[in-house]
Formats: structure tokens, sequence, C-alpha cells
């Protein structure tokens, strides 16, 4: 049994399932589209480090409560062998693979993640797992002339799944039985030289590894490549002594970084990790107990080379390790550190009183990326890395400062060490973190990256990516022209896909079904998506997308038919504030108190234009939106600063006049959904959120910003649905009126049909309307009112004759009808 876990930032809560499933997957193509996606991009790219990242993985050698060592639960039986082309240049894969595939001891190989190198999985004995490894990588290298990855020792190693139709299972493979010890040499101490009780070498090496790992998982989003080479530094020093297996660490420290949300680049974080090894080895260290050794030792007159022997033998460690750091003590070298603290002479004790520096604080607050921005009366704390602007409370800098004291080294300008500076921070916390002094932190400067009126940035966890008419391009983070907000970040990876990939997506398909599967609304729809999701306003082209529905009953409900759920696929990738439509009041003062200054889109749901008509929205649609909070400063959003409208109504937003159309697009959405079918019914599933995985989610992005490329490269789709006209007409004029009105229209029509040219006199017409339907409440002027929105040509003053008077009235014609009609003056 193995554990099968989404994705490789989840170290529990995997699924434990057999081996041969998890096989069986890879060879039929459970996962080859998402596989295929990381081979389109070369090795070690950011690209291919995000594509692989968003792939399950599973442990080959057992079930895990938690990925870990000791979140073990029961082993396997088996080995997974990572065979690399990097550590095995110009090595022939086919004859090697054919070769493994012979092996009596091979239960299964298939071609790994990337497409070049090997996965083999041997059964081995469930109780010497860094036994077998070493056994296994002295097999390999003899027999196959191939080197296996050492990160394979570690028995929670993560392997991430792979598509291989060719992969076969030997049931009848044999354990590997083979065993290889540890074979450090372990030196025997002489026996004239006394030999002190042993340290805890190995509680003060994993104490040191998981204060470095704290520091990475620690690590906020734009921070964290420096943070892993800081762990790195941390513990290069020891690693140098002797003190501190150097890969034990390092997979400690990849351990903490794949276990966080935002990696940008695997190769990166190595790299990091690596250099920080080598600048720390710079400065070999000693543990305090082991430095206290060498000071008493020294005291007794014993000479540099005697104690680095009876080191050596004390601790078990190379006596050419352990040189270099005894001499640094003999020499009284320490690393010189001094950064936010200084030293006053003095008489007493150690000859200086140390202190806090407040100026050389906030320097070093600044180059750790603190700002201040003013606020009102207040002053809002951020923090800046690498171009992401984070907000930051008070408790937050100090515990910052803590992290990094516990990372600095045991000894330091000359005679420091992190518990003397923790005791000053205790002793001095208030006036070291008071608001006065916080206020001075250097202002926020730089421009924020926005939308322009030909391009669109979108933010992700592993790049950003610039859309344009021409295309979607994603780029690092390193190339970000500006500031960003956190909030901006979405929390998924983007990897580019052609079209036909993103329009796999369920959403894409949805689209379809509500636009009727027909080419130009659908559209219509996308490019109105587009606009919403695209910040970038243009005075001449400030528009309320309005989403109704193409057919429905005038004052009846229409819920369910899917016009939320395109606001929140606009809420994917832009934020949107959403308001209640049927008791939106333009007379409340408060009435925009929930929009946030960084919102792009208001949406109001469930809109009643008989309430509200779309007038009421004009001076926001067209200008800044005024933002009213209580207890806070009246203020007015500026136009190009201020969100978007939509609408979604079950009725219909009535208006033809030039100024109504200029600032609506309409979409019209066929009624496929209803509360009794829902698209959860159709698709088997709901969209967005807990619903979907990361591969459909990169599908949705991807899809997402083809909506926004089309509305750049064509704008909007501008269509007249008839439907939607009636619909209007039924609901202006009331459903009796219209009904009494079509019948004296159609009359007209046959009149006019024979020749006679009778004029509708509005007085008859009233009357008639009275008798036919007992309404006794309608007035002439209303009647005249409605005549004319259902559309007859209303002629005013016409004379007409009653015997031998004279009187002129108003009278009712179809239009191009007035004119014909033979009047008796």
């Amino acid at each position: 049994m193995v554990s099968l876990f989404p994705k490789i930032t989840a170290t529990t809560g995997g699924q434990h399932l057999e081996l041969a499933q998890v096989l069986a997957g890879i060879a039929s193509g459970q996962w080859r589209e998402a596989v295929e996606a990381v081979r389109q991009h070369e090795a070690g790219s950011d690209a291919y480090d995000a594509a692989k990242r968003a792939l399950p993985y599973f442990t080959p050698s057992g079930t895990f409560e938690r990925r870990a060592v000791g979140g073990l639960v029961e082993h396997s039986g088996f080995m997974s062998l990572d065979l690399d082309a990097k550590p095995n240049p110009d090595t022939d894969w086919t004859r090697v693979r054919t070769a493994i595939e012979a092996d009596e001891h091979t239960y299964a190989v298939f071609t790994s993640t990337g497409g070049v190198g090997l996965c083999v999985i041997v059964p081995v004995p469930t109780t010497h797992h860094l036994a077998s490894f070493r056994a296994l990588e002295a097999y390999y290298a003899e027999r196959f002339s191939v080197r296996i990855d050492q990160s394979c020792k570690d028995v929670s190693r993560a392997r991430f799944v792979s598509y291989d139709p060719a992969l076969r299972i030997n049931e009848g493979a044999e354990t590997f039985a083979e065993l290889v010890e540890d074979t450090k040499p372990k030196t025997t101490p002489p026996r004239a030289q006394p030999v002190e009780p042993a340290a805890p070498v190995r509680d003060f090496e994993a104490d040191k590894i998981a204060v470095a790992v704290g520091m990475i998982r620690d690590a906020v989003d734009g921070g964290k490549h420096k943070k892993v080479a800081d762990a790195g530094y941390l513990l290069g020093g020891y690693i140098a002594s002797g003190f501190v297996d150097e890969q034990r660490a390092f997979d400690a420290l990849m351990s903490a970084v794949l276990a966080k949300e935002n990696v940008t680049s695997v190769k990166n974080a190595e790299e990091a990790i690596r250099s920080g090894f080598r600048k720390g080895a710079e400065f070999p260290l000693l543990p305090t107990s082991t430095r206290l050794y060498v000071r008493e030792r020294r005291a007794e007159g014993m000479g540099a080379d005697a104690i680095t022997a009876g080191l050596a033998a004390r601790e078990g460690i190379s006596s050419t390790l352990l040189a270099p750091a005894v001499s640094n003590i003999f020499l009284n070298v320490t690393p010189e550190l001094l950064t936010f603290w200084k030293k006053k002479p003095t008489p007493k004790r150690d000859g200086y009183k140390l202190d806090l520096d407040r100026d050389k604080l906030l320097a070093w607050l600044h180059a750790e990326g603190f700002r201040a921005m003013p606020d009102g009366k207040d002053v809002l704390l951020l923090r800046v890395l690498d171009n992401i602007v984070f907000p930051m409370e008070r408790p937050a800098i100090k515990h910052h400062v803590r992290a990094f004291v516990r990372t600095l080294p045991d000894e330091f300008d000359e005679d420091l060490t992190p518990d003397r500076i923790m005791d000053l921070l205790l002793t001095q916390l208030r006036g070291a973190f008071d608001q006065e002094l916080l206020h001075l932190l250097e202002p926020l400067t730089g421009e924020f990256v926005r939308d322009r009126a030909t391009s669109c940035y979108t933010f992700f966890e592993n790049c950003w990516v610039e859309t344009t008419a021409a295309g979607r391009t994603p780029r690092p983070y390193a190339e970000l022209p500006g500031l960003i907000h956190a909030s901006q970040r979405r929390t998924h990876p983007f990897v580019w896909l052609n079209d036909d990939a993103a329009k796999q997506c369920d959403f894409f398909t949805f689209t379809q079904r509500v636009t009727g599967d027909s080419a130009e609304p659908l559209s219509q729809l996308q490019r109105a998506l587009g606009y919403l999701s695209h910040s970038y306003k243009d005075i001449t082209n400030a528009r309320c997308v309005i989403f109704m529905d193409k057919i429905g009953e005038v004052g009846k409900s229409s819920g369910g038919t899917g016009k939320g759920l395109l606001m929140q696929a606009v809420a994917q990738l832009v934020e949107v504030a959403e308001l209640k439509g049927e008791t939106f009041d333009l007379r409340d003062a408060f009435r925009y108190e929930e929009v946030s200054d960084t919102a792009k889109v208001v949406f109001f749901d469930e809109w009643r234009p008989q309430r509200n008509p779309l007038t009421v929205l004009f001076s926001e649609i067209t200008g800044g939106l005024p933002i009213n909070r209580k207890y806070q400063a009246k203020k007015t959003i500026p136009f190009k600063d201020s969100p978007k409208f939509s609408i979604a109504t079950n009725d219909v937003v009535t208006g033809d006049d030039d100024s109504t159309l200029r600032r609506r697009v309409d979409i019209a959405l066929t009624k496929r959904y209803s509360a009794e079918f829902t698209p959860k019914d159709e698709f088997g599933t709901g969209f967005f959120g807990e619903y979907w995985d990361s591969a459909e989610y990169n599908r949705f992005f991807n899809l997402a910003l083809m909506w926004v490329q089309d509305y750049l490269a064509n704008g909007l789709l501008l269509l007249h649905d008839e439907s939607i006209a009636a619909r209007g007409l039924v609901q202006d004029v009331g459903v009796t009126f219209h009904e009494f009105a079509t019948d004296l229209w159609q009359l007209a029509q046959a009149q006019a049909a024979e020749g006679k040219d009778a004029p509708l006199w509005l007085d008859e017409v009233l009357e008639a309307y009275q008798k036919q339907t007992a309404d006794k409440r309608l007035t002439a002027i209303t009647l005249g009112k409605k005549m004319t929105q259902y559309g007859f040509v209303k002629v005013r003053n016409a004379a007409r004759r009653y015997g031998d008077d004279k009187r002129f009235k108003t009278y009712f014609a179809l239009p191009g009808q007035e004119e014909k009609l033979t009047l008796e003056l």
C-alpha cells in the first residue's frame, strides 16, 4: 500500500491504495494530459517546475499519516529508484531500460515525469530502507553503470505520477535482500588522551536543522528565496565542521521548500540552499558545548592540534573538518554581525554596555523590506518583497526580528550570543517597537502595476501573465514592472495551454450551454466577460454588463439559470463586490459602503428594473464612485481606479434612448438551467473552490484570459435580441394592457388591409379598455403613454366632427398609416 496526494504541497490526507493501482494509472494515461503539459517545457524552467508541481504524487515506500520519515504508517516493501539524465550523461536509455526490465529484482520500470529518465520500482525488506538503498546504489553502478538519485534513500521520498503506456508489472520480482550498513569510520580515541562525555551531537544537529526548516516554513511569498539561502547559511558553518550532515540538511530544507504553496522554481531553491551552504562554510562553527570544551582545554595549556585530536575522538568527526573551527577560537576570530545593536564603553563587567541602536534598527527593517504608508492619523505597516506588498502588523515585525536572532551563529562579534541579543530585545521591547518609531519607517515608493488599454496583467503563485490582443505570455516575478498587492495573486499556478486544451474546461461547455450553443451569442458573452476582467477603464466605452434570461415570464423569478456563476468566474480574476440589487437604494448615503477601494467590479444580483431604472447608475458608470463608510471620511474613487458595473436580473432592464444604449451591454442567456436542473447536475460537480483540482483551474485560467484576449482584439459585441425587447415591452406596459393593445394592433392591421382608414380615437380606446378589463384606474394620459410605448403613433389635435360641431381630439394609428387617414375637417 502507498499514499497518493493531490499535489506536492499536500503532505497530509493522502489516499491509501495499492501500488499496482497507481502504476496502472500511469500506464493507462490517467494523468496523461497533465504529464504532457510538463514535457512540453524545458526541464528546469519555471514553466516546467510549475506544471510538475501541479501533478499528484505518491510515496512508493509506504503509507504516511504525513509525508515525513516520522509519519510512516507502514512500509510497502518497495523502493523507488530515480535514474536521471544529469548524473548519467551519454546514457543509452533504451539499452539500460531493457537490461533493468530483464533483472530479476525489477517490479516495474516507467519513463519519469519529465520524459527522459527512468523510475524503477524494486521490492526490498521493510526494516532496513537506508541499508537497502546503499546496496542498490552499488548494484546499479556495477551492473548497469548508472547512478541513482541520492534522495531515493529517504523513505518518505515523493514520486510524481507519470505517463508511460509501455509500463509492465513483474509480479514475480524477487526481493532485493542485500544490505550495506553505514561504513563511516569511527575514530577510537588515544588511551593517553582524556575523553570527555560525548555531547548529544545528533540532538544538536536535529535542533539546528529544525530552526532552519522553521525559517523556510515561516517565510512569506516574495521573501522565500532569501530565507532559503539564509537557512542554508545558518547550517553551512556546522556542515563545514562536521556537526551537521550536508545531505540530511539538504533533504530537510528541500522538503520544507516543497511544502510551501507558492514555490516559483525548485531549481532556484536547490541552488539557494547550496549557495547558503557554501557561504556558511567559509566560517566553520562549533556548538556551544564543544566551543566551551576547546576554551577549557586551551586554558589548561593544550595546543590547537592536541585539542583538535581530542575533539575528533570525542565527537567521532574528522580532525580535518574540526581544525579550522578550533583555529578560529584560538585566534579569537568570530563573524562580525553588527546590525541593530551597539556596544557602549563602560568600566563595568565586559567593558561595554550592550544597547539597541534605533537608527540601525530602522535601517535594518528597511533592508528587510518594511515600509510605512500614511492612513489618516495612523500608518499602515507594509513589507515589500520582490515588488509584492504585504500588509503587516506590529506583532509580525516583532516575530520577524525574533526569528532573525534565532538564526545568528552561536558566537559573533567576539563574545556576543543570540541569547544576549534576545535578552536585549526583551528588556527594551517597548521602545524598540513603539508606534512612533515604526512611523519613522521609510514610506512606500514606486508605482503599482495596472492594466493598460492594450494589456491585462494577472498574477498567479508561480508567475504573472501579460495578456494582449496577440496572446498570453507568462513571465517570472523577477520581471514585474512595478508593485502589486499580495491579495492580487491567485493561489494557483499557471501553465500556458493552447486554446483547444483550455476549452476542455467544463466552464467553456457551460458558456456554450447558456448561449444556446450559438456562435455569435457565445462570442458576445466571452467578450463581455473579458471586458469585466480587464480593469482598464475608457470613458468612451464605460458600460454596464446586464445578464438576463432570454425567455421568462414578467414578474416571475427565474433563479438558478447560471447568471451568478458567470460573475463567480470573473471573480477568479479580479475582485468583485456583490451588492443586493433588489434592495439597492440610491438615496442611501452608505449604498457603496461594502465596496472596497480595490474592487474592480460592482455586481448587483437580482436587480429590480421597476424599482431602479438603469439611469440611477449613469453617474457611477461614467464617473467616480462615491464611498461613504460609517465613522470614516467620505471619499470618491476616481474614474480610472473605480470599478466597472454588472447586473443580473430576472426581469428586463428597459430603455432604448441613446444615453441608455451607450451605457449597456445586454447578454441574453438561454434558459437551460433551473432550480430543478443545475449546472452541477449536468457536469457532476460544482465550479471553483473545492470542486476543482489544479489542472481544471489551470484550464479555466487559460480560458478566462482567452476572453480578455478576445475583448482586447475585437472589443465588445453588441447584439439586439428581439425576445428581450418583447419581454421589456410587456414589462413596461403591463401584461393586461399588452394583451389589449395586441388585439387592437391586429384589428388596425386588418382594417388597413381592407382599405378602411379608421383612426383609433383616444376616448374610444380608453372606454373600450375600461369596459374590457374593468380597470377604471387607467387615465387618458397613462393610456396615451402606454399606446406609444407599444408602438402606436399618436396624432394630437386632429379635427373630428360631431354633427355640426367640430372638436379637436387625439387619435392613434399604425406607424406609416397616420398620414393616410381621411379625416372630416
